[in-house]
């Protein structure tokens, strides 16, 4: 999750505004420490880059919602670990990652909802 104050830094930090969700959740990615005013490339490992590049703002900083405008994938997003690269200029890169729960998985750690799961041994 996101924690942090935007602030003019050389060190280029991501977060994401969420660890985990389903293939319905849109992942806004909030970028830090990137130069003012240029273009930021966003990268979903094994998907590509987005078409679509951020500029960061004047205290160096950007959001991107993950395939809010289908820039990775045509369909829904498949259940996984996705890691998100932010490659901007200067060399300033920086990565985060999120996951994507099965359908009717529930939160983490829950277990299938009731009646969905394997039948109780006896």
């Amino acid at each position: 999750s996101c924690n942090f104050t935007p602030e003019l830094t050389s060190t280029p930090k991501l977060c994401v505004s969420q660890p985990n969700g389903d293939s319905d959740t849109v992942f806004v990615i909030h970028g830090n420490g990137f130069i003012p005013g240029t273009p930021v490339t966003v990268k979903l490992d094994g998907a590509g880059a987005s078409r679509y590049h951020p500029v960061a703002d004047q205290m160096g900083t950007f959001n991107y919602a993950i395939d809010q405008g289908h820039d990775f994938f045509t369909g829904s997003m498949q259940p996984g670990v996705y890691i998100v690269v932010a490659a901007g200029a200067g060399g300033r890169t920086a990565s985060t990652s999120f996951i994507v729960n099965p359908p009717g998985s529930g939160p983490p750690g829950q277990g299938p909802p009731p009646g969905q799961g394997p039948p109780p041994s006896s």
